[in-house]
This record gives C-alpha cells, structure tokens and sequence, in this order.
C-alpha cells in the first residue's frame, strides 16, 4: 500500500475505502438482555487501486479484499 494515507490511531485506509451503508440484522432478547447479529457493509472504493478493507474490533477481526 505505497503512497497512502494510514489513520495512525486505527491502521486503517480511511482515505481508499469508505462504508457507503450498513444494514443491521439484529435479535434482542429481552429475557436475558442480549443484543445478537450482523452488520452487512456497502462499501465505497475512493481511490483506484485500494485492494482491500480490514475491520478490527475487540469482539473480532475481518478482512475483505476487493
């Protein structure tokens, strides 16, 4: 990834790549207080050439390549 701008604080291509829409497909239990699901992200490429996407979160970590 020559040549591109890194958010310092979260590694990420924030310039490259951008999240267009995030659908969320939630279940709330209310018995035992618990939120489940999934986000699906549409994502946005902003600069030709961006190959790839990476999510980290304390919960898990995911790649996409474009």
């Amino acid at each position: 990834m020559a040549d591109t701008k890194v958010d310092t604080t979260t590694q990420s291509n924030i310039h490259d790549v951008a999240s267009e829409h995030i659908a969320f497909d939630w279940k709330v239990d209310f018995d035992t207080q618990v939120l489940t699901g999934s986000a699906t992200h549409t994502l946005k490429v902003k600069k030709e050439g961006a190959s790839e996407v990476m999510y980290v979160h304390s919960c898990c970590q995911t790649f996409v390549f474009l």
